[in-house]
């Protein structure tokens, strides 16, 4: 259950109150209906040779939406709010545990006219089973 692990652990740092207060909407990635700016889009992206048979490593990709236009604060302020939640930081899941690590940000240009503006987040995980 290494993948299902992974991507509940991930999204239960979206549910806790801390993060909710934030106002910023976390969607998955394969859900369609988007709403009001500002959201989150994160996908939970299992790469790379895992150590063993029962670990897994990849990267969550939160991709952060705001209006265009506004300039770089608002997705700046989102990301390193993220960064909080994840960047060093180790969950327990219920066989294993995930560790994530040092987090980067690629703002994406907008095309003229764009109502909305982009940035992605990258955080590189690790998942252990210790069961």
């Amino acid at each position: 259950m290494k993948y299902k692990e992974t991507v509940t652990a991930v999204f239960s740092l979206f549910a806790i109150p801390e993060w909710v207060s934030q106002g910023v909407r976390t969607i998955p990635s394969n859900f369609s209906n988007k709403g009001t700016l500002p959201y989150v889009v994160v996908d939970v992206i299992p790469s790379g040779n895992p150590l063993n048979l029962t670990s897994t490593r990849g990267v969550v990709l939160c991709v952060i939406y705001t209006a265009s236009g506004k300039g770089p604060d608002e997705y700046l302020s989102i990301a390193d709010t993220i960064n909080q939640f994840f960047e060093g930081k180790s969950i327990d899941s219920q066989n294993g545990v995930v560790q994530f690590g040092k987090s980067s940000l690629s703002p994406l240009p907008s095309k003229e006219g764009a109502e909305t503006f982009r940035a992605t987040l990258s955080i590189p995980f690790n998942f252990f089973d210790i069961s």
